[in-house]
């Protein structure tokens, strides 16, 4: 993905992880996890000790997308470990939209979620966008 497209991708996570409160990371990923771009930027970092378990049920589920993309598959939602994870596909392919939302015992994530999502469809909107420019 050429670099300018990339910044303005980042931007887009950026503001749709400040204007959620709830979403701990915004990444935009393809299947193998070819072109990552996340915000913030450090939080591979900063999951690293449960980031092989996140990486392989990302990539698990990125293929099980690009194989049903087709079928008109259009969300995903996933949770494991302290996470939440909400998949929006983007452009029916193999690549997503992931966010990931720190669960917790006062409410239920995906309540949370639910709640956020016209912004996640949103920013997926805006994505594609970006990305057929």
């Amino acid at each position: 993905m050429p670099e300018d497209k990339s910044d303005e991708i980042l931007k887009v996570l950026q503001e749709l992880h400040t204007k959620n409160s709830d979403f701990e990371a915004c990444m935009v990923v393809k299947r193998g996890l070819e072109g990552v771009v996340v915000f913030p930027e450090d939080f591979i970092e900063q999951v690293s000790s449960i980031w092989e378990p996140l990486k392989e049920t990302i990539d698990v589920v990125l293929e099980m997308i690009s194989d049903k993309a087709s079928w008109g598959l259009e969300k995903n939602y996933v949770e494991m470990l302290d996470y939440g994870i909400t998949f929006c596909v983007i452009g029916m392919s193999d690549t997503a939209l992931v966010t990931f939302t720190r669960r917790s015992e006062e409410e239920e994530t995906l309540k949370k979620i639910a709640a956020n999502l016209p912004d996640i469809k949103a920013a997926r909107e805006h994505i594609e966008a970006i990305a057929e420019a």
